[in-house]
């Protein structure tokens, strides 16, 4: 049997279940396995795990996760929105990549992740396409609808403009 190790080395994946091991107690099993990442392994965004005894002996520390070495696509999208104009990078939506999931189409989790930092939007939410989107409705339009999701787009005008489109 090769050693941890040797496995990170060969750039095999680490078996999550080693990582929880220490790491349980603030990564939940089930909710990683449920997350959009379940199926990689620890080192796959985590790559300087390279050597499970130095890491464990406070040798190797990890850095931060570079979301764009997989989400080509969609850094791309970001990096000429004007989110990242303001310096507002993945992590600051994406806030847990442990126990983050697929959106599936679902308007209410856009407008759920939005109104966290834009809750002076409530006016959309008491709006026809607010309630009608709270209340399941996938044809009323949400935030991504005019914004986008990572390309997010400003839409310009006054607030009192942009008052009588929602």
């Amino acid at each position: 049997m090769q050693s941890q190790s040797l496995s990170a080395a060969q750039e095999m994946a680490i078996d999550p279940a080693t990582c929880l091991g220490c790491h349980s107690n603030k990564i939940s099993a089930a909710a990683f396995g449920d997350s959009v990442h379940g199926k990689n392994g620890c080192n796959s965004c985590h790559i300087q795990l390279t050597n499970l005894p130095m890491h464990m002996k406070g040798e190797v520390v990890v850095e931060k996760v570079h979301c764009e070495r997989c989400h080509k696509k969609e850094t791309s999208e970001h990096y000429s929105s004007v989110h990242a104009h303001k310096d507002i990078m993945c992590a600051d939506c994406h806030t847990d990549v442990h126990t983050h999931r697929y959106w599936k189409q679902d308007k209410r989790v856009v407008v759920a992740k939005c109104i966290q930092c834009h809750d002076e939007e409530a006016i959309y939410q008491k709006s026809i396409h607010g309630t009608a989107v709270a209340a399941g409705n996938q044809d009323s339009a949400a935030c991504n609808d005019c914004h986008n999701l990572h390309d997010i787009k400003s839409l310009g005008g006054s607030r009192s403009d942009r008052k009588s489109v929602v």
